[in-house]
């Protein structure tokens, strides 16, 4: 009995913290890491959209002719212009023959650059490489033109 005991207090314990995981972060990030999460732990394909931004859409430059833009729960659920950290935003780039071309990630992470909303940014090729990471001056450079909706272009909230 002791050890059905001990047995269900770890799965209880984990998964409270699991839940809890998406809602708060660390104050790091790597690309590496964030890789692993949006293609193994919590696939991004199985993520939702944003409304009106559903499925294949046309797409501006730099991200290719052709995107597909995921969006996971944390920033769905998000009611105002500014995300939640644990939002994770994931854009397909194709290319005009629609090969995908790049994956780019904005993934807001507490304390990781207040002066650029805290967002995280990772370019990955196709096969998942890390092309680049971080505080990317020209994401940073485009999306603060969103600033007021908290660098995020896909969706707007009504009061914008």
């Amino acid at each position: 009995m002791k050890w059905l005991c001990l047995v269900m207090s770890v799965i209880v314990a984990f998964v409270i913290g699991y839940g809890c995981a998406e809602k708060e972060q660390s104050q790091t990030a790597t690309g590496t890491d964030l890789w692993k999460v949006i293609s193994q732990e919590k696939p991004y394909t199985e993520w939702g959209f944003f409304q009106g931004a559903e499925g294949v859409m046309e797409g501006k430059a730099p991200h290719g002719k052709f995107i597909r833009a995921f969006v996971n729960r944390v920033g769905l659920e998000a009611q105002g212009p500014n995300y939640p950290y644990g939002t994770i935003i994931g854009k397909e780039n194709f290319m005009p023959d629609t090969t995908l071309a790049k994956l780019t990630v904005m993934y807001k992470v507490k304390g990781f650059n207040p002066d650029g909303g805290d967002w995280f940014w990772a370019v990955y090729s196709p096969d998942g490489t890390v092309e680049m990471e971080g505080k990317i001056d020209n994401c940073l450079a485009c999306h603060r033109l969103r600033k007021a909706n908290d660098y995020v272009y896909l969706h707007s909230f009504k009061s914008e």
